[in-house]
């Protein structure tokens, strides 16, 4: 049975709120505003330094899927990554999969670990400053793997019976890290 959930990061004014729905201190802190998200009400903003984003830990099936609003406000020319599953395995820190964005390109890459190999990619420019919903279907596996990406709704990646496994024999995914760098975004994403 794949995990799933869903968070919008709109009521999270300090980080005892985001505790309390099961994710876990990032490396470098976000900050909250009481006014940011999408509905007016608090939003979590991150910073482009790698580790910046949420992280939510748990022990997950090796299928899941997760859809969260994203807010582009980075304008710096590089690929930063929105989303990374992780699992238990030792070999680079157990990354298996990440999604980036380039905010000046609008290139979004899915690759096996951290950037390892290129699985599909796909240019759709997202407007600096508006909200948007990502929902991503991720499946660990070395030969029936998937990697897709809804973008408000529409499919714009559609990776399947891929390798996605970076490291081999993982029988869960322990984490997973959102708006991991991809700049000041007031949510969980850029």
């Amino acid at each position: 049975m794949a995990n799933k959930w869903l968070d919008g990061f709109d009521k999270y004014a300090v980080y005892a709120d985001l505790t309390t729905f099961s994710y876990a201190p990032p490396a470098a802190s976000p900050t909250f505003s009481t006014t940011s998200g999408r509905f007016g009400g608090g939003g979590v903003s991150t910073i482009s330094s790698a580790g910046s984003g949420v992280i939510r830990p748990d022990t997950f099936a090796l299928e899941l899927w997760v859809g969260y609003a994203i807010k582009v406000t980075d304008t710096n020319n590089n690929d930063r990554s929105i989303f990374t599953v992780v699992s238990p395995g030792s070999s680079n820190s157990g990354l298996e999969g990440t999604l980036t964005y380039n905010p000046v390109l609008g290139i979004f890459k899915a690759w096996r670990g951290p950037v390892n190999t290129l699985l599909g990619s796909v240019t759709n420019l997202l407007t600096t400053g508006t909200w948007n919903w990502i929902d991503v279907h991720y499946k660990y596996s070395a030969t029936v793997g998937i990697f897709e990406v809804w973008l408000n709704g529409t499919q714009i990646l559609n990776v399947t019976a891929a390798n996605t496994a970076n490291n081999s024999g993982q029988t869960s995914l322990s984490a997973v890290h959102l708006g991991c760098g991809l700049g000041k975004a007031s949510v969980p994403s850029p």
